[in-house]
């Protein structure tokens, strides 16, 4: 039954598209019959993942500033210049820069031998900031220039804040009033893998339904995104190591610049922007997961 888990665990995205393949015609009716699902699961997995840290609070340093400062610059930035060749693509790059870092970058950070402490308080200090700045990108991206853009950001900002600043506040709450509640949630914090998992075949299962209903028999655009995301993600880890190399924190600068959470972005594309935008962090989930493969095979052979 291990081995089988464990096998389970290294094929998990190979799974997720496979499943996502297979049944793209379930995983798009269960998406769009039953919308609150993917946020629910976002919502869960960022309470289990933030009562499993030590402390919960900002301690934040100047290259934490540095790097969400790069991190919003370079969102202006490839939204202003995909938008001169495409808005779809323009949307699509912004989204894959925008989102927080995954969860799962302190799990990874560790296996690539490195201390955990810095990319633990990134994680936080961008999922509390982005949780504001989100709402202003995205209605600027989405909104037509017959909507009301303020409207917009205030749909957003009801959908986006609670889902990513509400589990911080419960874990604060029950880590300070309710410790016994508190252990009780880091017990059963072992089944995020198993939600992320479902989660990430529910969206991909979205998105390759997506791919494969489109009208039109060209799938030029969709190669764009996907290619697009590929630049943004090898732009995204080199960049975060060139900035942490000078604070010593090389490979936790690129895994929190680079590492992102893309089931929030595919969903955040999804229902805020264009089903044909989530191309590119479905995309997305493929590079970072390559580029992270490589680095754990390179760290395990020194």
């Amino acid at each position: 039954m291990y081995r089988i888990l464990k096998l389970i665990k290294e094929w998990t995205l190979l799974i997720a598209i496979i499943f996502g393949a297979l049944f793209h015609n379930f995983f798009g009716y269960i998406y769009s019959s039953f919308p609150f699902i993917t946020p629910m699961l976002i919502f869960i997995m960022l309470l289990l993942t933030f009562s499993k840290l030590e402390k919960l609070s900002l301690q934040i340093g100047k290259l934490h500033i540095k790097l969400l400062t790069v991190q919003l610059i370079l969102s202006i930035l490839v939204y202003a210049i995909g938008s001169i060749i495409h808005q779809t693509l323009a949307m699509g790059l912004l989204i894959c820069v925008l989102v927080p870092t995954a969860t799962s970058a302190s799990v990874i950070t560790n296996l690539l031998k490195v201390d955990i402490k810095f990319i633990t308080s990134y994680l936080l200090f961008s999922n509390v900031v982005t949780a504001f700045i989100i709402p202003i990108f995205l209605a600027y991206a989405g909104t037509n220039s017959n909507e009301n853009i303020f409207f917009s950001m205030y749909v957003l900002a009801k959908k986006v804040l609670p889902t990513i600043l509400l589990p911080i506040l419960i874990v604060f709450i029950l880590k300070r009033y309710l410790p016994t509640m508190h252990q009780r949630l880091q017990h059963v914090s072992g089944i995020t893998f198993y939600l992320w998992s479902f989660a990430l075949t529910l969206v991909i299962g979205k998105t390759i339904h997506i791919f494969v209903t489109q009208e039109t028999s060209s799938y030029s655009t969709e190669i764009m995104l996907a290619l697009g995301s590929l630049g943004i993600c090898i732009i995204q880890f080199g960049l975060g190591r060139v900035i942490g190399k000078k604070h010593g924190e090389r490979i936790a600068s690129g895994q929190a610049l680079g590492q992102k959470n893309t089931i929030f972005a595919i969903w955040l594309a999804q229902t805020y922007l264009s089903p044909l935008v989530s191309i590119a962090p479905a995309a997305y989930v493929f590079w970072q997961n390559t580029i992270n493969s490589y680095q754990i095979w390179k760290a395990r052979r020194n």
